[in-house]
């Protein structure tokens, strides 16, 4: 009997040169989802690639040029992209919104959300309000009016772009 069913070494080659063909397959379709090639040849900037790609690129632009030395940014539900800020910030990643949501189910109310942010050294935050808002993923609708009276109580709207909304929160002294 000849073949590769005679030895291992035959079964391992098969499974990598699958894996291998796979792995190409779909860094192949990620390439075409992505389509940097106009970036590649020139044709566009790196920011227009960017704001192409992400809809959270024009914001985070439009935040690093509002934002001075010494502000502090808290995000909610803004996506991992923290890298293309260029001031300090806070959020949570791996739930969304977790201490925001622990603060509100604890009864924090509004005046507890402003402690919390300004403990924080908090100036500004920057939120994805489509799903903060959205009856799927966002606050439940007790919590979600808590956070309302908050926005509207102690924070500015600066931007908005695309269902993102960069605010200012109100100083200590106010």
């Amino acid at each position: 009997c000849y073949g590769l069913a005679q030895t291992k070494k035959g079964w391992t080659q098969i499974i990598v040169v699958l894996a291998l063909a796979f792995n190409l397959i779909q860094g192949g379709r990620e390439l075409l989802n992505t389509n940097p090639f106009r970036y590649w040849k020139g044709e566009e900037t790196k920011e227009q690639y960017l704001v192409r790609q992400l809809s959270v690129y024009p914001i985070y632009q439009k935040t690093n040029q509002l934002l001075q030395p010494g502000d502090r940014l808290f995000m909610i539900h803004m996506k991992n992209y923290g890298y293309y800020l260029k001031v300090p910030w806070d959020a949570d990643f791996v739930f969304e919104r977790y201490r925001l949501e622990k603060l509100l189910r604890a009864g924090a109310g509004a005046k507890g959300l402003k402690t919390f942010f300004e403990k924080h050294g908090t100036t500004h935050l920057l939120i994805n309000e489509r799903i903060l808002t959205s009856q799927e993923m966002g606050l439940e609708k007790q919590e979600l009016a808590v956070f309302s009276e908050f926005l509207k109580a102690f924070a500015s709207p600066l931007v908005r772009d695309q269902g993102h909304v960069l605010y200012q929160l109100k100083s200590i002294k106010n």
